[in-house]
């Protein structure tokens, strides 16, 4: 029996494995799906509300906030009132956003029969978000009232400030000079130990005509107060000390209020519940979206097996989850090998090398088995680095058409040429949206139902790709690029 006789007789022909009419799409009520905590989802429906989540996040987040206001922005465009606009955008999505992905869980728990409590996770990167923005809005605003504060006395007697700010300028400079010179005394101690014996003896020696300075100092001015009792404390020392920290800003005017205390914490928000949401989003994929209840599961493959095998084909949401797992580790492998390049400093150059190896062989990995799910070859990975070079080659000829003037420029990104200015937004246009385009295929990509030169379809099935009775798939997986 063909694959095109079994589909004939399908609720979907175009997902075969549907055995269910309430998981037909176009029984989905996107109404209470999105808005009905209450209610069921059944596991299509799941996946199709969260993905849609997923891409307004990321869009909005990076379509939108780098690749869009980053190429306006180097195109010489005032994106300030832009940025703002987008800063309450994103951080009002993401929000909503997640809220709707608490309701999404709650209806998919419920209707795999498992406690909806869990749904409950969801919303720990949003919570976390939240708390985070609090505290930092009540300390922004303390600092906003002090650098008020300091404006005003600055505005009030600006002379006096500027002999402060000079003498707070020596202070600092002296810091680090004495800095710089322990830093050196140091290198030569560490180098020579004969240098190490002299250095401490000259230390010894400072510190006890330092010592002897500060006693006959300390001497004339209880012979100095002797001779002039004074029966009261000097109120202008007591408040001097009483004084707040001198501001070295104080002479360059205020951003507004919600600028400085809202804005700037509003916009880490979005930032939060990306950095919380990988281990979020591997168990709904992982385990909420693979829930069995009406219908079949995905067929099980480990995620050693999607992150790390260059054979074969996976499906959308296994490449999801393989992405958010490949992130998750890659990060937890680059601290560790921060740590351990710090603690020995031989290896400092090549600690962060098995992090880096694991990324780029585990993302080869997963797109090349995503791409045979769509019917093409793994060499199509290719393309979005392709699209760079073509961005690099538009840099590099204006570069050298306007070298001369480019020199000039360096420090006044204002003066650049306009070509240049254009060809760099172009450039930065081409790179971003190759790889976002990219990326958005990978994930969206129509897969096809039936067998490939790659291997059988990933298709949802208790135990694995589900056949007609007597159908026997005839095809071998082929290697990565054929």
């Amino acid at each position: 029996m063909s694959d095109t006789s079994a589909n004939q007789g399908a609720l979907d022909p175009k997902r075969p494995w549907i055995e269910d009419e309430s998981q037909l799409p176009s029984k989905m009520s996107w109404m209470g799906t999105l808005f009905n905590p209450t209610g069921k989802t059944t596991k299509l429906h799941f996946t199709r509300a969260w993905t849609l989540l997923f891409f307004t996040q990321f869009l909005v987040f990076f379509a939108i906030g780098i690749m869009l206001l980053g190429v306006a922005s180097m195109l010489g465009a005032d994106t300030t009132g832009a940025s703002v606009a987008f800063t309450y955008i994103a951080a009002i999505v993401f929000i909503v956003t997640t809220l709707m992905s608490f309701v999404i869980h709650a209806r998919r728990l419920n209707h795999a029969g498992r406690a909806t409590g869990w749904a409950l996770i969801v919303l720990i990167p949003l919570l976390v978000a939240l708390a985070q923005f609090t505290f930092s809005v009540i300390d922004s605003a303390s600092t906003y009232q002090e650098k008020y504060d300091a404006r005003a006395a600055y505005i009030e007697d600006p002379i006096t400030w500027e002999a402060k700010h000079l003498e707070v300028r020596r202070e600092e400079q002296a810091k680090e000079k004495k800095k710089q010179e322990d830093a050196k005394a140091n290198e030569i101690a560490r180098l020579t130990p004969q240098a190490s014996l002299v250095i401490a003896k000259a230390k010894r020696k400072a510190e006890k005509e330092k010592e002897a300075a500060e006693k006959a100092a300390a001497e004339e001015r209880a012979k100095a107060e002797a001779e002039n009792p004074k029966p009261e404390e000097d109120e202008a020392a007591k408040k001097e000390d009483e004084e707040p920290e001198f501001d070295d800003d104080a002479d360059n005017p205020l951003p507004s209020m919600s600028a400085f205390v809202l804005e700037k914490n509003l916009a880490a928000v979005p930032t939060t519940i990306i950095a919380l949401s990988f281990p979020v989003m591997l168990w709904t994929l992982l385990w909420v979206a693979r829930a069995p209840l009406l219908g079949a599961q995905y067929q099980r493959k480990g995620l050693g097996n999607i992150m790390l095998s260059l054979r074969g084909r996976i499906g959308r949401i296994q490449y999801l989850a393989g992405f958010g797992m490949i992130l998750l580790l890659s990060g937890v492998l680059f601290v560790i090998g921060s740590v351990l390049g710090g603690i020995v400093p031989a290896i400092q150059t090549v600690a962060s090398l098995p992090a880096l190896i694991f990324f780029v062989f585990s993302m080869i990995a997963i797109t090349a088995k995503r791409s045979h799910d769509v019917g093409m070859s793994g060499w199509k990975m290719l393309l979005p680095w392709g699209a760079m070079l073509i961005g690099l080659a538009i840099v590099a000829v204006f570069h050298v058409i306007y070298g001369s003037v480019l020199e000039l420029v360096e420090y006044d990104l204002a003066d650049m040429p306009m070509p240049v200015t254009i060809g760099r937004g172009t450039a930065g246009a081409i790179i971003a949206g190759a790889h976002i385009g990219f990326f958005l295929w990978m994930c969206l990509g129509w897969p096809e139902m039936e067998d490939n030169k790659y291997g059988p379809p990933p298709i949802p099935g208790s135990t694995g790709p589900q056949y007609s009775e007597g159908y026997i798939p005839a095809k071998p997986e082929a290697e990565l690029f054929a």
